[in-house]
């Protein structure tokens, strides 16, 4: 009996070497060949999708800051004509201010412009810096009729930037 204790116990033992034989060849035969790539179409999608965010981020900051700024020079600007208004004539110091702050928001238009923006606003910006051209132009001759109309044509620019950023800021 114990050849027949020791018979079954050598098949098992072979058994079990074959079997783990097996499946040691199994497991060292499992190569992988060629290197892990994303889908192209995926990553192009989620590209876009980053590049949307960083654009309505910065959008979010110009929308918030250029108005600001601008209110500022609004106010300069309206000292300058109150001033003419209650005079009759202009005050250099006084149009020598309003050009300067002119000259600022140009400035910073020209400035936020150049980064990563939505084309839109970018777009609304160049016409908000020819606005402001000419109205710098218009106070540098003086002449109320071209002052005026460059202050309301600046308006109007300003007024479609503003609603252009709600659909930024909402």
């Amino acid at each position: 009996m114990n050849h027949a204790i020791a018979g079954s116990a050598r098949r098992r033992l072979v058994v079990g070497v074959a079997a783990a034989a097996t499946a040691v060849g199994v497991l060292s035969g499992c190569t992988v060949s060629g290197s892990a790539t994303a889908p192209t179409a995926e990553v192009a999608a989620y590209k876009a999708q980053q590049e949307v965010k960083k654009q309505k981020a910065n959008a979010l900051v110009e929308c918030v800051t250029i108005p600001i700024t601008m209110r500022e020079s609004v106010d300069v600007y309206n000292e300058m004509v109150r001033a003419f208004n209650a005079s009759g004539g202009w005050d250099p110091n006084l149009v020598n201010k309003a050009i300067a702050r002119i000259d600022l928001d140009i400035n910073k238009l020209r400035e936020s412009s150049q980064r990563n923006l939505p084309e839109d606003l970018k777009a609304q910006m160049a016409k908000m810096i020819t606005g402001r051209e000419a109205q710098r132009a218009a106070v540098l001759s003086r002449n109320t009729n071209t002052m005026n109309s460059a202050a309301r044509d600046m308006n109007a620019e300003r007024d479609r930037f503003r609603d252009l950023c709600k659909t930024y800021v909402g």
